[in-house]
């Protein structure tokens, strides 16, 4: 019996409890041998478990979309935010900045908010509100009297995600040419 109750192993469910905080778990062993009327419990065995921040992750940008004059585009279409923490539902910040701010600007922002100079931001989303929210921005570039034909112009889009716990993750990999 002493061999079998040494060889348990806890394994906490992964990503249940909130970032930072701590759960602490109790067993409680029964023993009984057939000769004593009731069994012998002992409830002090705990372990502390304390839920640790996985890094948001973004997946899906592309680079080099195409978008003509007098037409708009959703550069974000394909993107996904994935945050594993609290069963997924962390609160999350994303900011999305354009290299820019002359070269466009979004429209149809749901949730996002324009905080001038080309950056718009979404708070307390979890990452699937997010990617949904991302994938919803839609892009009007502003070349009609700046740009030639035949000389395109590169914008450059910047998705930062912060979960308040780590350094927010970037992706700079998507990029528009109007």
């Amino acid at each position: 019996v002493t061999a079998a109750i040494r060889n348990l192993r806890f394994v906490p469910v992964e990503n249940r409890i909130p970032v930072p905080t701590t759960e602490t778990t109790t067993f409680t062993l029964s023993v009984n041998d057939g000769y004593v009327a009731s069994p012998v419990l002992d409830s002090s065995t705990t372990v502390e478990v304390t839920a640790a921040n996985d890094a948001p992750t973004i997946s899906g940008t592309i680079a080099g979309l195409k978008v003509y004059q007098y037409s708009s585009l959703r550069p974000f279409v394909g993107v996904t935010v994935r945050d594993v923490d609290d069963l997924t539902l962390q609160p999350l910040q994303i900011t999305v900045t354009l290299n820019n701010s002359t070269n466009g600007f979004f429209s149809s922002l749901g949730g996002f908010v324009s905080l001038g100079n080309g950056s718009y931001r979404i708070t307390g989303v979890t990452a699937a509100n997010a990617s949904i929210a991302l994938q919803d921005l839609l892009f009007v570039p502003t070349t009609a009297e700046r740009v030639s034909p035949g000389v395109p112009e590169t914008t450059t889009f910047t998705i930062a995600v912060d979960d308040s716990f780590a350094a927010p993750v970037a992706d700079s990999l998507t990029t528009v040419i109007a």
